[in-house]
């Protein structure tokens, strides 16, 4: 029989055991889905006219439909991938979610890397203008 005055510690140490478990999932569950549409992005690039990979409308169209709203702390984090064509990738499907994604982008425009916070701030001021406009375009 335990006694009563171990209990309560040893359900505080299991409380944080399993948090902490908990917590190295989700770490995992992100690091897993950070590489998953890492390479989505990267499958679904196009050559420009110029040769090089890019970005376009079909692939943000693809990356879109495989991604959802809990994903958006993970693109945030792409925004700071080595290969910028991944991040400029990341960036525009950020802006598919509209104000959704603003709390993410906004912490990510506080970043030390200027590549980072750049992106950031350009996927903003995207998301603010389609707000911005389309109330005006309904009224016409």
């Amino acid at each position: 029989m335990i006694s009563l005055g171990i209990t309560p510690v040893f359900l505080l140490a299991y409380g944080i055991f399993c948090a902490s478990r908990s917590a190295d999932r989700r770490e995992s569950h992100d690091q897993q889905r950070y590489s998953v549409i890492r390479h989505l992005i990267r499958k679904k690039l196009h050559l420009s006219a110029y040769l090089v990979r890019a970005v376009d409308l079909g692939t943000i169209e693809a990356v879109r439909k495989e991604v959802s709203g809990a994903d958006i702390p993970v693109l945030a984090e792409l925004l700071s991938d080595k290969e910028n064509v991944v991040a400029v990738g990341a960036q525009r499907v950020l802006e598919t979610f509209g104000k959704t994604a603003l709390p993410a982008l906004q912490r990510a425009e506080a970043f030390a890397d200027y590549r980072v916070s750049m992106k950031a701030k350009e996927a903003i001021a995207e998301i603010e203008s389609k707000e911005y406009a389309a109330p005006h375009e309904s009224g016409r």
